[in-house]
C-alpha cells in the first residue's frame, strides 16, 4: 500500500508541472493565432495589395479580433513569454 502512494505522489507531481506548461502553450497558442493568424488577416493583406477598400464588415471583424487579442494578453501576458 505505501509503494502505490508514493507510486501516486510521485505521478501527481511529475503531472503537474507538465499539464501547467501544456495550459500555458495552449492559451499562448490561442493568443498568436488570434493576434496573426486568423485568415481574415489575409483577406486584409489581398485589399491592401490589390488597392481597394476594406469592407466595413471586415473592418468591424478585424477590430473585434484585435480587441480579442489584447484582452487575451493582457489577462495573461506573463504565459507569453519564455515558451
Amino acid at each position: 500500500m505505501y509503494n502505490i502512494a508514493i507510486k501516486s505522489i510521485d505521478f501527481i507531481r511529475g503531472y503537474t508541472p507538465k499539464q501547467i506548461r501544456l495550459e500555458n502553450i495552449s492559451r499562448c497558442n490561442y493568443f498568436y493565432a488570434v493576434k496573426r493568424h486568423d485568415w481574415r488577416y489575409r483577406l486584409r493583406e489581398m485589399f491592401e495589395v490589390i488597392g481597394l477598400p476594406l469592407p466595413e464588415c471586415l473592418h468591424n471583424e478585424l477590430t473585434a479580433l484585435e480587441a480579442k487579442a489584447t484582452e487575451v494578453e493582457a489577462m495573461d501576458a506573463s504565459k507569453f513569454s519564455g515558451l
